[in-house]
């Protein structure tokens, strides 16, 4: 069994010196060395072995560490949430939708789109075009129940035929003034917006007083956070 491993340690040798010479003349260089790797035993391997077990002992230490640190995040404790939290609105239980949407479009809007529908009417040549706060709210509400109750056109809500037509939408004013609003129906100034492409152009001119609005509405003060966005802040 001695003979057959020397045999193998000293074939092994030969090879490493062919692969060793062949790369020596590929590169010009001396193919000469003062140390054969023929004379090198297998025994002498051994250095090798020693240097991989200290190796893994260090991987072990890095394990030992990473679980050490896992359990630290296991013992921590999170603080109980007992803070009230949602809309800080002065609305009771038992207010009516109504009543959330006037959060949002309070009577100082309903001013603002009178005034900015009265503008733009007499902008386009209809100078004694006038409207109120009470009809502009009327207009809305017509428009939110065309939502819900939709007809293939506009003008059957008005239909002399009774499976078409909508009193609760007919009895509010008549279509012609319906569609004297919806021409002249605006929330803003256009004329005070730079056209597009110069400094200062908003693309939400058109919409900016219910957007400002909202975003006021919504800002923190109106709105205690859940648990969870106090974590995040912190």
């Amino acid at each position: 069994m001695a003979d057959d491993a020397s045999d193998s340690g000293s074939e092994f040798g030969d090879l490493i010196d062919q692969l060793i010479a062949e790369r020596a003349q590929g590169l010009g260089v001396d193919n000469q060395s003062d140390i054969s790797v023929s004379t090198v035993h297998t025994a002498d391997l051994s250095d090798f072995d020693s240097e991989v077990e200290i190796d893994s002992s260090e991987s072990d230490a890095e394990v030992d560490s990473d679980a050490e640190w896992v359990d630290i995040i296991e013992d921590f404790e999170k603080e109980p949430f007992e803070s009230e939290f949602g809309p800080t609105m002065p609305l009771g239980l038992d207010a009516k939708p109504v009543e959330y949407f006037l959060q949002l479009f309070p009577e100082t809007l309903f001013q603002k789109i009178k005034e900015e529908t009265e503008r733009y009417a007499h902008q386009q040549g209809a100078a004694t075009f006038t409207t109120s706060v009470a009809e502009i709210k009327a207009y809305l509400g017509m428009l939110f129940l065309m939502g819900v109750v939709q007809l293939p056109s506009y003008r059957h809500y008005w239909s002399k035929n009774p499976v078409l037509r909508q009193h609760s939408i007919a009895s509010v004013m008549p279509r012609n003034r319906y569609e004297l609003l919806t021409k002249y129906f605006h929330l803003n100034d256009s004329t005070k917006n730079p056209a597009r492409n110069f400094p200062g152009h908003d693309k939400l001119h058109k919409v900016r007083p219910v957007f400002d609005n909202a975003k006021k509405k919504n800002s923190p003060g109106t709105t205690n956070p859940t648990r969870m966005l106090l974590w995040m802040k912190q």
